[in-house]
């Protein structure tokens, strides 16, 4: 070969070594690329701020549950009549209660497992309510004035019924007021309201067994007994008071005719009441031996 000559060309050209100096970087490149370089990547793929906002929602989630905030400190009732308030919101047991652990469920369960508490609804108010309703059971009543008999509707209008409807006597309110009603003449709606109460708890509460009901102005809400006891209720304000005082004469075994309850110091005596316009079959308790 000639020194002038220029030597052949390889067939193929040797490898470069060293760093690429191409910045966009190639996928099939082994260099690994800068660690703040991969962050970038990292967040700018989306993951990065799912990754935040699972770590916020993750810390949101234990302070609530340990928040004095989400304690419950209101419990509130309605719909009860028959039952007061602080024996509902005992057997509920939500208060200071985490209401992230109140099952509405298992307290609505607590509930209905009371004889006079039919159907319950309970609802969770954040941050720190209870909302308990409550469905007691009611009884159908009547009105009675002379020889007419009437539907009762819950603003205490009423409405005629035909006196052949079978109808059980201690559903139906006899009005004893010297003027008789008429349709569409209205009734107070506590009265309707006592008499369901003693239906129910007058028999469970008290061991006597109802007979019939009557009312007026003077006496308010008078309730007869198969034995021949007559309650005076009045219009039933003091209503638990006064089923403790009756429950309280019938365990002892207090023999009387008249009860007078309406009063704040009941009373009763042995003769019965000649203002009371009560059937002529009725008939004193027996005497103890």
């Amino acid at each position: 070969m000639s020194e002038l000559e220029a030597p052949p060309t390889p067939s193929s050209a040797p490898p470069l070594r060293g760093r690429s100096t191409d910045h966009r970087g190639d996928d099939g490149s082994s260099v690994r690329p800068r660690w703040r370089r991969r962050a970038w990547r990292w967040l700018a793929s989306g993951r990065g701020a799912a990754a935040v906002a699972l770590l916020g929602v993750i810390g949101l989630l234990a302070w609530a549950a340990h928040s004095p905030r989400f304690l419950v400190h209101r419990v509130t009732i309605s719909g009860n009549r028959l039952v007061d308030t602080s024996t509902l919101t005992t057997i509920a047991a939500v208060e200071g209660q985490p209401i992230w652990a109140v099952d509405p469920a298992q307290v609505a369960a607590r509930l209905q497992a009371h004889p006079y508490i039919s159907d319950s609804t309970v609802t969770l108010r954040l941050p720190d309510q209870v909302q308990i309703d409550v469905h007691e059971p009611r009884q159908a009543i009547s009105w009675q004035s002379g020889a007419q008999r009437f539907a009762i509707a819950p603003d205490g209008r009423l409405s005629p019924l035909d006196a052949s409807i079978p109808i059980s006597a201690t559903s139906i309110i006899q009005d004893w007021r010297s003027t008789p009603a008429g349709a569409n003449d209205r009734v107070p709606p506590a009265v309707v309201a006592l008499a369901q109460a003693l239906i129910v708890r007058l028999p469970a509460e008290t061991g006597l067994t109802l007979q019939m009901l009557g009312w007026d102005l003077v006496h308010g809400l008078v309730a007869q007994t198969s034995d021949g006891r007559v309650l005076l209720w009045g219009d039933g304000s003091s209503f638990n008071r006064q089923l403790q005082v009756a429950a309280a004469l019938n365990q002892q075994h207090i023999e009387y005719r008249v009860l007078d309850l309406r009063g704040r110091i009941a009373a009763y005596r042995l003769e019965g009441d000649p203002s009371l316009p009560l059937p002529s079959t009725s008939t004193p308790p027996a005497r103890e031996p």
